[in-house]
């Protein structure tokens, strides 16, 4: 199983040589096997990598992350053609039924605020908030017509980093959610790929300016954990030491219908349940996640 993030945070020369990642730096040369390598993190801009390299990353669907001057995620390496009946998958996609994807969001939604909830009886305990966070996972309808996700929302992150804060701050909390939010975004977008649906076409996300709607109805559920993770550990600043922390997100223990997992292999069984129950209208198969906080 993969299971290493492999960081770049300084100038180097990458190349692929016997199925390695050879990394060329100024005072050493560092081989890791790609069967070890989860996540390639490319931080540095004075980077430069060999084409063969990049080919063998897509084909074996090694996450690629490529950053920018603010060392913050830009871009990420995707294959084309990740399945071989990636073309049946599409065609599934497109014909995905309304009522399935409506009970589908309504699961996704209950799962976020019973995930948020759980983060903040961790955080502050067991208080009132918690509770009417409980009885809002409970009370989501199909499609989410009562409109609990935007409700649950509010009441969560005032009780988590405040009753001042917000979401539109320039913060280094706001910061850390949106790097930590970026990375959980790649991950789907891998799996997604990995499985053979679009990423384009979602459930609930529907913007014809973001590629990434499908990514971003999936994602919902595991939001909390990286809310968790800039609670922990970002304070008044957020600089190299806290995106090297947020980077390990893939690697934190969940549990998925009772099995102990670490995010990156959560993310993947997850995705594929997920597509699964909207192609065979399937709702009532919607996977328990849980943290091991």
């Amino acid at each position: 199983m993969n299971f290493r993030t492999v960081v770049i945070a300084q100038s180097a020369k990458l190349d692929l040589r016997m199925n390695h990642l050879v990394v060329r730096g100024a005072e050493q040369t560092t081989k890791i096997h790609l069967g070890e390598i989860g996540t390639l993190v490319i931080e540095s801009l004075q980077v430069s990598l060999t084409a063969a390299l990049l080919a063998e990353l897509a084909e074996k669907k090694i996450r690629v992350l490529f950053c920018d001057r603010q060392h913050s995620p830009l871009a990420e390496l995707l294959p084309y053609y990740a399945r071989h009946d990636c073309s049946r998958k599409v065609r599934c996609q497109t014909t995905w039924r309304e009522e399935t994807k409506a009970l589908v969001w309504q699961r996704i939604v209950q799962a976020k605020i019973s995930c948020q909830a759980d983060i903040l009886a961790a955080c502050i305990g067991e208080d009132s908030a918690v509770r009417q966070l409980r009885e809002y996972a409970a009370a989501v309808q199909p499609a989410d017509t009562g409109g609990r996700e935007a409700v649950a929302a509010k009441i969560y992150f005032a009780a988590l980093f405040g009753p001042e804060f917000t979401r539109t701050q320039p913060t280094a909390i706001n910061a850390g959610l949106n790097y930590g939010y970026t990375i959980v975004l790649s991950m789907l977008n891998r799996e997604v790929k990995a499985a053979g649906y679009l990423t384009e076409l979602g459930i609930f996300h529907d913007s014809q300016h973001n590629f990434f709607n499908l990514s971003s109805d999936l994602m919902e559920p595991f939001r909390p954990l990286a809310d968790y993770c800039v609670k922990q550990h970002i304070g008044k600043e957020f600089g190299v030491k806290e995106k090297r922390t947020l980077q390990m997100l893939d690697t934190l223990p969940v549990s998925l219908d009772g099995r102990r997992l670490e995010l990156a292999a959560a993310v993947r069984q997850y995705t594929r349940q997920i597509c699964e129950m909207l192609t065979t209208d399937r709702a009532d198969t919607f996977p328990a996640l849980r943290y091991e906080l």
